[in-house]
C-alpha cells in the first residue's frame, strides 16, 4: 500500500507539470515554508505576507506560521525542479470541505532568489512531488 502525501497529490493536481521545465513532476521536490490565515480579521497580516512573497523577503516570510483549521489560509511553497530551478507557489488553502486548493501565483525564481530560498529550507523539509506515486 502506498503512503500517500495529500499535499503532493494536491500540488500535482493543480500543477500537472513543472512550470520551470514543463515536464512531469517525477523527481521534483516541494516544501511548505510559510502560511497565514486569509480572513477579513487578518487583512493587515495577509497583506504583509503577500508583500513579502512578492519582494522575496524569505527570512521575514518564514516567520509566518499561523494556521487555523476553521479559516482559509494562504500557503507559500517552493518546488525544486530536477533542473535545480526553484518555483514559488502561493496556494489558497480553503477550510471548506468541498472547496479545492488553488494556485494564486506561480513564479519561476531567478537563480539568485532560488538559491537564497533553497538555503533557508532545511533538507529534511523537502518532500517528493511525484504524480506516479500519488496516482496509486
Amino acid at each position: 500500500m502506498w503512503n500517500l502525501d495529500a499535499t503532493a497529490v494536491e500540488l500535482g493536481r493543480m500543477l500537472k507539470s513543472c512550470p520551470a521545465c514543463a515536464r512531469n513532476l517525477d523527481d521534483h521536490l516541494y516544501a511548505s515554508f510559510a502560511i497565514t490565515v486569509a480572513s477579513p480579521d487578518n487583512k493587515e497580516r495577509l497583506g504583509e505576507f503577500c508583500r513579502l512573497l512578492k519582494s522575496h523577503d524569505w527570512s521575514r516570510l518564514r516567520q509566518f506560521d499561523d494556521f487555523d483549521p476553521l479559516q482559509n489560509a494562504i500557503e507559500a511553497f517552493a518546488v525544486k525542479c530536477v533542473s535545480s530551478a526553484i518555483v514559488l507557489l502561493a496556494v489558497r488553502n480553503p477550510f471548506e470541505l468541498f472547496d479545492s486548493n488553488e494556485v494564486l501565483d506561480c513564479e519561476v525564481l531567478d537563480s539568485t532568489a532560488g538559491k537564497e530560498l533553497d538555503s533557508l529550507i532545511e533538507a529534511d523539509k523537502w518532500r517528493r512531488l511525484s504524480i506516479a506515486e500519488s496516482a496509486a
